[in-house]
């Protein structure tokens, strides 16, 4: 598991700062960058293997939500920014 909060998103170069050294994580923690900087936002990046076994039924993906989920504003400032 990677933090590019403040790393990623082609502020060191690369698209991840990780990608200088060769790392292919598993799980990478994104934000700030993620909306220019303007909305508060973040994004949980995980390879296949990772993502099937926590979410591999609606039950289990229900039980792993968050209390700023579904924010449509933060969610167009990424988009905008991509």
């Amino acid at each position: 598991m990677l933090d590019e909060v403040q790393t990623g998103m082609y502020q060191t170069g690369p698209f991840l700062a990780s990608h200088h050294f060769g790392i292919d994580p598993d799980m990478v923690v994104l934000a700030k960058a993620l909306s220019g900087g303007l909305i508060p936002s973040g994004a949980l990046l995980m390879s296949d293997a990772i993502y099937d076994s926590v979410y591999s039924s609606i039950r289990r993906a229900i039980v792993h939500t968050s209390t700023f989920s579904e924010n449509g504003l933060a969610m167009r400032a990424g988009l905008a920014t991509l």
